[in-house]
Formats: structure tokens, C-alpha cells, sequence
């Protein structure tokens, strides 16, 4: 007789209401073998240029063999030379080759592994680990082929104080290469540090332009003392040997190339008598609010009561507080047969200027109904 014992990693995952199948193989059944994983579905390599692939290998029931790793379906103009991964190694690296005439395009590849045992031959290919409970291992690597960019965004390095609510502008510079059209910049899709809500305009940069200026706003809430670390991205289009148009890319996570902020605080805030009212239906209801200045904001504040579009029949007017006052009252109006539903707290937002550039606060109102 034998016992078998099932135990989950954590507890709340493990009991008996759970179901469990149980395999049996005769060990004197199994045979040697491997399994081989690519760390991505996709594969980029620049015309001209060179990318890398490093393919994993997992050697199952004492296989210790050398696995020579071969790339089918490569396209032409694109190479990508056999690499052996060695007797009880574990990873190999592929290196693919584009020519500079290569055409831009994507293409379905695969990864080989070949490897003898004993008498056997033994093939398997490549697989890309799920990524989710039930996602299938995918058996194929999409390789794109693409346009090199021609241009970077270079920066000098430098860490000044911002403080929350403000924007903050960062300088930059532009070498082109060959490039000689408009640019797009916005925020960059990957960034080397989470964003903590700060955003940033798409802006875009003349043809004749060497340098630009670029914005970013930190919201009101952001943690004093935390130090930002915000990157950009550029974007242009280059036409090929046919004229095609292709859009081509820069982004850079280097440390000169960051916008690197310490987080200070605000010099705008907004005190609402009370955080929470009564939603009142065809009735209105007054919020007493105090705006409070720093020194560096003296001009005029516009406050304004920001609802989702989710939420129906709450109205409010923008108010505009000219410089020097700071008491106002916000008037929220309900609407007599449909208002709602408030399943969220709503934003009462001040926003103020300094030197042209917004400067905002921000309280949290909830309304109950």
C-alpha cells in the first residue's frame, strides 16, 4: 500500500473541496529528454544590426547531453548561426543578423533544439512559458525585421527639487543623424521607475529643431521626499528603399537621459470644510472651501469640482478666485429624477500658475446618498 500527500504552496489554496489528478509512469518507462524555452514571444533586430536570444534548456530523467539549437523559417537577408548548448549547461545565446538591405517585415520562426542520447535522436522546440493559468505554450518566435533609428534624445545629467502639484520642465537635446523631419515626444512606454501619477503632453518638435523643452506634471498626492525618475520618448516615420513609411523610435533609460526629480511640498492647497455630504436630489447644496497660497502663488486660482462621466445629474460651476482671495463656496446642484451612482470619492481641484505652467491641489469630497 502507499500514501500520497497533496500540499499546495499556500494554505488558502488547499483543501478538500479541491480536486487533484495524480499521473502514474512505470520509471523504468521514462526515457531521457529536454525541454527548451525562449524568454519572449517577439524578437526585434534593427537592418544593419544584431540581436540577441537566449534559449533556456531543462534536462528531464538525466539527460546531459549537448542540444545543438538551429533557427527555421528565417527570412532572407536575416542569418542566425547553430549555437550548442554544452554537455549539463543549461542556456545558450542566439545571435540573428540582419543585412542592411533587408526588408522590413515580421516573420514566424522557429527554435530547434537536436541532441543524441545513447542511440536516440531527440528533437524539441522552443516554447514561450505561459504567462497566465491557461495560456498555451506558444511553439513559434515572430522576428521583426525594422528600420534603425536615425535619431537620440540626449540629456545632461542633473536631480533639482519639484514640488508636488507643480510642473516641472526638463531640457533636451536632439542629434539627428540623417533625420531632418518633425518629432513627436511623449512619455516613453517602459520606464525604469513607477510613474507615481505624473503625466506628460505629447509634444512635437519642429524639423529645424536641435533641442526641445519637455513638461511633466506631478500630481498634488505624490510622497514627499521620493525621487523621480521620469524618461521620454521620441518618435519619427523614415521612408525605405521603396518608399515605404515606417515609424521608427527612441528611448533611452540611461541616468543622463532621465527627468530626475526630489519631490517637495506643495505650494497650493485646497480645505474643504467638510469631506462629505449628503447627495440631495433636486435640492443644491453649498461646500465652503479655502484655497491656501505659497509665496510663489499669488495670482488667480481656478476651482472646479471634477466628476466622472459615470456619475449622472451632479452639476457644478467653475469658480475663479481672483489674486488675493482665498474663501469661496462651491455650489453642487442634483438633479430631481436621476443622480448617481456615487461609488466613488469625486476631486475638488485647484489649479493656480507659476511662470505659465500649471500648479494644482487637490481634496477628496464623497458623496453619500
Amino acid at each position: 500500500e502507499f500514501s500520497v500527500t497533496v500540499r499546495d504552496q499556500f494554505d488558502s489554496r488547499g483543501d478538500a473541496r479541491f480536486a487533484y489528478r495524480m499521473y502514474l509512469r512505470r520509471s523504468d518507462r521514462i526515457e531521457p529528454s529536454f525541454t527548451l524555452t525562449l524568454p519572449a514571444d517577439a524578437l526585434t533586430v534593427n537592418r544593419g544590426g544584431e540581436a540577441k536570444l537566449k534559449i533556456t534548456a531543462e534536462r528531464l530523467h538525466g539527460f546531459a547531453g549537448a542540444i545543438r539549437l538551429t533557427a527555421q523559417g528565417l527570412p532572407e537577408g536575416v542569418t542566425a548561426e547553430e549555437v550548442e548548448i554544452a554537455d549539463k549547461k543549461s542556456d545558450a545565446t542566439m545571435v540573428f543578423k540582419a543585412a542592411a538591405d533587408a526588408r522590413v517585415d515580421k516573420h514566424r520562426l522557429t527554435i530547434v533544439g537536436h541532441a543524441e542520447w545513447e542511440d536516440r535522436q531527440l528533437e524539441t522546440t522552443a516554447t514561450t512559458a505561459a504567462t497566465t493559468l491557461g495560456d498555451p505554450a506558444m511553439d513559434r518566435l515572430w522576428l521583426a525585421v525594422a528600420m534603425p533609428t536615425p535619431f537620440q534624445v540626449i540629456g545632461d545629467f542633473e536631480t533639482k527639487y519639484a514640488a508636488r502639484g507643480s510642473t516641472y520642465v526638463r531640457h533636451f537635446r536632439l542629434e539627428r543623424g540623417d533625420y531632418a523631419g518633425p518629432l513627436t515626444v511623449r512619455l516613453a512606454e517602459r520606464q525604469v521607475r513607477h510613474l507615481q501619477g505624473i503625466s506628460g503632453p505629447t509634444i512635437s518638435v519642429p524639423a529645424d529643431a536641435s533641442e526641445f523643452d519637455y513638461p511633466i506634471h506631478l500630481p498634488p498626492w505624490m510622497e514627499i521626499g521620493r525621487t523621480s525618475r521620469t524618461c521620454v520618448m521620441a518618435v519619427g516615420t523614415v521612408k525605405d528603399e521603396q518608399g515605404r513609411d515606417h515609424t521608427v523610435s527612441y528611448t533611452s533609460h540611461a541616468q543622463n537621459d532621465q527627468i530626475i526629480v526630489l519631490v517637495d511640498p506643495g505650494q497650493l492647497a485646497v480645505r474643504l470644510q467638510r469631506t462629505s455630504i449628503l447627495a440631495a436630489p433636486g435640492d443644491q447644496v453649498l461646500l465652503p472651501i479655502q484655497v491656501e497660497r505659497g509665496q510663489e502663488l499669488a495670482g488667480p486660482v481656478r476651482v472646479e469640482l471634477l466628476v466622472p462621466p459615470h456619475i449622472a445629474g451632479l452639476t457644478s460651476p467653475t469658480i475663479e478666485l481672483a489674486s488675493g482671495e482665498s474663501a469661496t463656496q462651491l455650489s453642487l446642484t442634483f438633479d430631481a429624477r436621476k443622480c448617481g451612482p456615487f461609488n466613488q470619492p469625486l476631486i475638488v481641484r485647484a489649479t493656480g500658475s507659476r511662470d505659465g505652467l500649471p500648479y494644482t491641489a487637490e481634496a477628496e469630497l464623497e458623496i453619500v446618498d
